[in-house]
């Protein structure tokens, strides 16, 4: 499966990028201690980061104070009320993102879901 973005793709996401935001989270994110066996910090950060920016989240704790957290990227319907069976896959610049690709892993030790 190629990934590849195509100039204009490339040109269409980097226009959607808000550089100041991302450098501010990105700050705020160096400031978390997330040591290895102590990531829940880090885990809670990045909970709250994809929670803010629309992101669908699961916290699985895999081990005491080392949650692993799962996001998809969903937009429901415009006429429709919330349903997992309604809901389609976010479309981005680039394409249609499906279950399987707009799932984000982070976090510490188990494998992502897909």
């Amino acid at each position: 499966m190629n990934h590849s973005l195509t100039p204009g793709q490339q040109a269409a996401v980097a226009a959607a990028v808000d550089e100041e935001a991302l450098a501010a989270d990105t700050l705020a994110f160096i400031e978390v201690v997330s040591e290895t066996g102590e990531e829940g910090e880090g885990s809670r950060f990045l909970e709250q980061l994809l929670r803010r920016e629309g992101f669908e989240v699961e916290v699985d704790e895999f081990l005491p104070g080392r949650p692993n957290v799962y996001a998809r990227a969903w937009r429901e319907p415009a006429a429709a009320a919330p349903s997992p069976s309604t809901a389609t896959p976010t479309r981005f610049p680039w394409g249609t993102a499906t279950a399987r690709d707009a799932t984000a892993a982070g976090s510490s030790a188990a494998a992502p879901r897909t």
